[in-house]
């Protein structure tokens, strides 16, 4: 998959359709890669973390995709039947239109905050941390934690670059015997996933363990999700880490999460979505895509 500026056809309309369903408004939707679509598709990588080149190849499209599903499947939770496939069309967006209008929202195609949370129901409430430690963790991520980096990471049966230039393939992955692929499957992918965020895990458990800490699941699987995008090196000379490590599980630890969303000395959107993710995710349990 490769458009580009002078591209045209079916998949750059479905790819102006997305764009629009994911707040980046192309202009007009015909088929023709022009620099209305191409400041939309800068927009998105921007907000995704991706390499904001304005061209899109398999990460951009895979991470499109992605979000294409999520929205996909809450129209389809609501009521309204639309292929869960990840390619945004006419059904897709006038579905969305449909809902807009039928919940008295502006009916302009686009999932805003708003949109997002009447698909889900209702505004989330800020939860509140509960003092139960919960189950301490065994030193292996939870599948809820695998679907989240899945969802974050976006999956790319080809391998691209990053944000940063860092060569990846299937679902972020950067090391192993899955870069010696010239293109996986989603099983490939998922198989990979897992046994390098367990690496990651097995480190960050034996480093703990030396330190005396114990964490429950959902904050072992924070610093997993945090280390997976990051690298352990990193974890473990962050103040985020040495902060937890010293027993602070409060919320003051949301700015040393959010420390970490810089790109090339910029800060990245999609990178600091992700860091108030994890801390929902270390401080309440909550491993649901909000951002």
């Amino acid at each position: 998959m490769l458009l580009q500026k002078g591209s045209s056809g079916s998949y750059v309309t479905y790819l102006q359709y997305g764009l629009k369903i994911m707040c980046c408004n192309p202009g007009s939707i015909d088929g023709q890669f022009g620099a209305g679509t191409y400041n939309a598709v800068v927009k998105y990588q921007n907000l995704k973390g991706l390499s904001a080149d304005g061209i899109v190849g398999d990460g951009t499209w895979g991470r499109l995709k992605t979000d294409i599903t999520q929205v996909q499947q809450a129209l389809n939770n609501k009521g309204y039947s639309v292929g869960v496939d990840g390619v945004a069309g006419p059904g897709t967006y006038n579905a969305v239109v449909r809902f807009q209008s039928a919940h008295n929202l502006s009916a302009d195609g686009m999932v805003g905050s708003a949109t997002w949370a009447a698909l889900r129901g209702s505004v989330t409430p800020t939860p509140t941390p509960v003092p139960n430690p919960g189950t301490p963790t065994n030193g292996t991520v939870s599948s809820a934690l695998v679907e989240f980096v899945k969802s974050y990471e976006g999956f790319s049966a080809t391998p691209y670059y990053d944000s940063v230039g860092v060569r990846t393939i299937g679902y972020g992955s950067t090391h192993g015997w899955i870069m010696n692929r010239s293109s996986v499957t989603v099983a490939e992918a998922t198989q990979a996933l897992m046994e390098e965020i367990n690496s990651m895990a097995a480190q960050i458990k034996g480093n703990l363990d030396s330190k005396g800490v114990s964490l429950t699941q959902q904050q072992f699987d924070a610093l997993c999700s945090f280390a997976y995008n990051c690298g352990t090196g990193a974890l473990f000379s962050s103040t985020l880490y040495k902060r937890i490590c010293a027993g602070v599980r409060d919320t003051s630890l949301k700015a040393n999460f959010e420390a970490w969303c810089h790109g090339n000395g910029q800060v990245i959107q999609g990178l600091l979505n992700r860091r108030r993710e994890e801390f929902d995710m270390f401080m309440y349990g909550d491993y649901t895509r909000n951002l």
